[in-house]
């Protein structure tokens, strides 16, 4: 018998293992409402820390972000910044990790994520920059098996996401 997810999350809960640090996702000049709602939703169902959309978003207009984000637009920790303002926003300790298809960049899957993590996305048809890749302590792609080579940026950091979940999750139960 199915059941709504609302119910099932009722007498089913899952956190996050004692003492991981809860993800950071910073959002690289993106254009779309829709993907920055996406993202806050995907932020809210995994309880990242914060999400930081780097500036500029031409006129992005925050009612298209609120109707695709729901009820998560109020529960996720989320702001507009400059790109001067991330060092202010970022806590000691976290690692900057590009999901994006550079050269150089390895394998998600084959690739051990730190537990403080920054994802940072770009922007749907640029990327992020180089000169801010070259920041990030990893650079990894997701691999990609059939005709069409691309992730929509909400796609890509869902999955980056859940793989970081995967693997802070399954080092829990080694344990």
């Amino acid at each position: 018998m199915n059941i709504n997810s609302v119910d099932f999350f009722k007498n089913t809960i899952y956190s996050l293992p004692h003492g991981a640090a809860r993800p950071i996702l910073l959002a690289w000049k993106l254009q779309n409402p829709e993907n920055c709602g996406n993202i806050l939703r995907l932020s809210d169902s995994i309880g990242f820390r914060k999400v930081l959309f780097v500036k500029p978003l031409d006129n992005i207009s925050l009612r298209k972000v609120r109707k695709t984000a729901g009820n998560s637009f109020n529960n996720v920790d989320f702001s507009f910044i400059s790109e001067n303002e991330l060092e202010r926003d970022i806590p000691s300790g976290y690692e900057f990790v590009a999901v994006e298809t550079a050269h150089g960049s390895a394998n998600i899957f084959n690739t051990e994520l730190p537990s403080k993590i920054v994802f940072v996305v770009g922007n749907e048809s640029k990327g992020i920059e180089s000169d801010f890749i070259a920041k990030c302590k990893h650079v990894v792609h997701i691999p990609l098996t059939g005709s069409c080579t691309s992730l929509n940026v909400s796609h890509a950091a869902t999955v980056a996401a859940f793989e970081w979940l995967r693997q802070m999750m399954s080092q829990h139960l080694r344990c």
